[in-house]
């Protein structure tokens, strides 16, 4: 009888997702990053699964702008979620747009991220600035108001946080920190994938 159970909560996982193999998340979010974050806000408990990118930076600090992946009831939808801060500080109501997303697409992200195991990837490693030259010192590299590129994943249970502060500049520095690497590739095919048109 459990494996009669265990067979159809299987099966009925595959019919929910399609083609798409949504991976089993593993939380590395406080309590604080939950209450500051505008995705866990305005989408936890609403979909099945989200993925949501921004990009932060000092020169639009007033300003928020995501784009989301949420699959629910059996489609996907392409987001978008906008803010501005006031002059009193506080933000404005979120401006919510959507639409429907190809199906095609958004298995090619989620397979894309799973055969890149991006959903592993560690935010400390991810931003590691320095190299041992020697046993008794280590370089340090630094850049100043670059950009921070982070993913927020959502599912029913789950929470998780990917970021990673001006990738590029610290690949090349330390090019030894491979996993830079795959939150580029992963990056770009997301942004590349989510401006596809339905046709």
């Amino acid at each position: 009888m459990i494996k009669k159970n265990i067979l159809m909560l299987y099966f009925a996982s595959l019919s929910l997702f399609g083609k798409t193999q949504i991976p089993v998340l593993r939380s590395n979010t406080s309590n604080t990053e939950k209450e500051a974050s505008v995705i866990f806000k305005n989408f936890s408990g609403q979909y099945d699964f989200i993925i949501s990118f921004t990009r932060e930076s000092y020169w639009w600090g007033n300003k928020r702008f995501f784009w989301i992946l949420g699959h629910k009831q059996d489609h996907w939808e392409k987001l978008f979620l906008s803010e501005k801060q006031k002059k009193n500080s506080e933000w404005s109501k979120p401006v919510i747009s959507k639409e429907e997303f190809n199906q095609n697409n958004a298995d090619s992200i989620v397979n894309f991220f799973n055969q890149n195991r991006f959903w592993e990837l560690n935010r400390d490693s991810l931003n590691i600035n320095q190299r041992e030259i020697d046993d008794k010192k280590n370089q340090v590299f630094s850049i100043s108001d670059a950009v921070n590129y982070k993913f927020e994943i959502l599912s029913k249970q789950e929470f998780l946080i990917i970021a990673c502060y001006a990738p590029e500049h610290f690949l090349e520095k330390i090019p030894e920190i491979k996993c830079r690497e795959v939150f580029i590739r992963c990056r770009d095919f997301f942004i590349s994938q989510l401006k596809k048109t339905n046709n």
